[in-house]
C-alpha cells in the first residue's frame, strides 16, 4: 500500500463503487463486500455505500489490524466522489487515537507534576519571606509582653512591608531598652539622694537633742544660781 495513503500507523484509504464493490484496497480488491459482516454485526458493504450516499460521514466496526491481526475497534469516515461513483473511505484503528490521547495525558502529567513542583517552591519562599518573620515578631512580641528585654534583633533582609515592620520592632524594642536603662539610673539616684537626706534628718535630730540638753543645763545652772542669790539676800538682811 501506497504510504501516502496511509492513515496513522495502521489507518489507510480504500474505496467500493455504488455496488458495494472494492475498487481500492489490495488485499479485497474486486471482492463484493455486500454481504460482509464484521464481528460486531455491522454490514460493512451496506454501510459504506449508504454512509456515502447520504451526504457521507463516520461509523465504527471491528476489524482485524493488518500488522497485530487481532480485531480491533476501528473508525471510518466515508464520502461519495461525484465523478467516478465510487464511496471514498479513510479508516484508523482507535487505539491510535487513544494513544495520542495518552500522549496528551502524559505530556499533562508532567506538566501538572511540574507545577505542582513549582507550587511547593512558592509556597516554601512564601513561608520563609512572610510567616518566618512574622512567626518570630509574634515570638518576641510575647517574650516582651513578660517583661523580658533580653531578645536580639530580628534579622530580616528583605525590604518589603515585613521587612520594615520588622525593622520597625527592633527600634521600638531598642528604645525600650534605653528607657528602662534610664528609669533605673533615676532609681539609682533617687535612693541615694533618699539616704542622703535621711542622714541628714539623723544629723538634724541629734544636733536637736544636743541643744535641747545644753539649754536644759542652762536652765538647772540658772535657777540653782537665782535660789543662792536669794538666800544671800536672806542672810543679809
Amino acid at each position: 500500500m501506497n504510504p501516502r495513503y496511509v492513515i496513522g500507523q495502521r489507518g489507510y484509504i480504500f474505496a467500493v463503487n455504488k455496488n458495494a464493490i472494492s475498487v481500492m484496497n489490495p488485499s479485497i480488491e474486486g471482492q463484493d463486500l455486500t454481504n460482509l459482516k464484521t464481528e460486531d454485526g455491522v454490514m460493512l458493504g451496506q454501510e459504506l455505500v449508504q454512509t456515502g450516499t447520504n451526504g457521507g460521514g463516520s461509523f465504527s466496526y471491528m476489524w482485524p489490524n493488518p500488522i497485530t491481526k487481532a480485531v480491533e475497534s476501528k473508525i471510518t469516515y466515508v464520502e461519495a466522489e461525484p465523478n467516478w461513483g465510487w464511496i471514498v473511505a479513510a479508516g484508523a484503528y482507535l487505539s491510535e487515537f487513544n494513544q495520542g490521547a495518552n500522549q496528551v495525558l502524559y505530556l499533562l502529567l508532567i506538566t501538572l507534576g511540574i507545577a505542582l513542583i513549582i507550587g511547593a517552591a512558592v509556597v516554601w519562599l512564601f513561608t520563609n519571606h512572610i510567616m518566618k518573620p512574622i512567626s518570630l515578631m509574634v515570638e518576641q512580641v510575647e517574650k516582651v509582653s513578660h517583661g523580658d528585654l533580653t531578645i536580639e534583633s530580628i534579622s530580616v533582609k528583605i525590604k518589603d512591608e515585613i521587612g520594615q515592620l520588622a525593622n520597625d520592632f527592633n527600634t521600638m524594642t531598642s528604645n525600650l531598652k534605653k528607657l528602662i536603662r534610664q528609669v533605673a539610673l533615676c532609681s539609682e539616684q533617687v535612693a541615694a539622694s533618699s539616704e542622703e537626706l535621711t542622714a541628714s534628718a539623723e544629723q538634724s535630730n541629734q544636733a536637736a537633742e544636743n541643744n535641747a540638753a545644753i539649754i536644759q543645763e542652762l536652765a538647772e545652772e540658772s535657777s540653782q544660781s537665782a535660789k543662792k542669790i536669794g538666800e544671800y539676800v536672806v542672810t543679809i538682811q
